[in-house]
């Protein structure tokens, strides 16, 4: 994600986790935030920042997979420790912002997206038409040589590790889906291929109550996707165009 805002010219900075713990007021000064690749372990307070921030009129892409899933603490050294598996349920539904969360189908493997919605301004300058596949590289991929890295199949129990993960494209490893409690206005703008029905959502929230726009990729892979896939780049270019007041610096 950063080499790609590198390559593209956009400004950017980056904030901490334990940054925005500690000032979540220091988004007022952004137009839009980047959810980076892999964004799960939260603290209410990072929460409830980021809540202000969107209410006010400021965008998130969440450019990740299994986003703000899990309740974090801070030490005041930095350290974190975990105190909920479910941020759902001990502080808010992350998916009235998101419009999606993780669930367990689909992980580890690696697919494409699908195009739902190709006359969306989103995919302007693409020529993408209803089906086409894009994102079908990423440079996410597992070590070959790590037995850690497991094929996990959610229909069956216990732990199941193979030499590495299933399938090659932008929308895998962890993947989030629209919820039975996502806000009306989310609109399917993509999915991955991912077996079992697990590919990501991809998403969009033009809200019309002067809250800012979310999109969503809804996989950690599709950051992989980016210097190497023209549509993939494509897409988040056009976001960034519609939500920043100047597109490059």
């Amino acid at each position: 994600m950063l080499a790609w805002l590198e390559k593209e010219n956009f400004s950017y900075d980056v904030v901490s986790g334990f940054d925005l713990h500690h000032a979540p007021e220091l988004l007022r000064h952004y137009n839009a935030v980047i959810l980076n690749t892999h964004c799960e372990y939260w603290s209410k307070e990072m929460f409830e920042g980021l809540t202000k921030f969107h209410r006010n009129g400021g965008a998130i892409l969440n450019i990740s997979g299994n986003s703000i899933f899990r309740e974090i603490e801070f030490y005041p050294e930095g350290d974190l420790h975990c105190v909920s598996l479910s941020f759902n349920y001990s502080v808010a539904d992350e998916s009235q912002i998101l419009g999606v969360r993780f669930d367990m189908r689909g992980y580890q493997t690696r697919a494409p997206y699908q195009v739902i919605q190709p006359e969306h301004w989103i995919f302007a300058g693409t020529n993408l038409k209803k089906g086409d596949l894009f994102a079908e590289k990423s440079l996410n991929q597992p070590d070959a040589n790590d037995s850690e890295n497991s094929g996990y199949d959610a229909t069956k129990p216990g732990i199941q590790i193979e030499k590495e993960s299933h399938g090659d494209g932008g929308s895998g490893w962890e993947t989030d889906k629209i919820t039975p409690t996502a806000p009306e206005d989310v609109l399917l703008l993509a999915k991955g291929k991912n077996p079992g029905n697990g590919g990501a959502d991809m998403i969009i929230r033009e809200p019309k109550n002067g809250a800012g726009l979310v999109f969503s990729v809804s996989s950690i892979a599709f950051g992989g996707s980016l210097l190497i896939d023209p549509v993939s780049s494509q897409i988040v270019r056009n976001v960034l165009k519609k939500v920043l007041p100047i597109e490059k610096k």
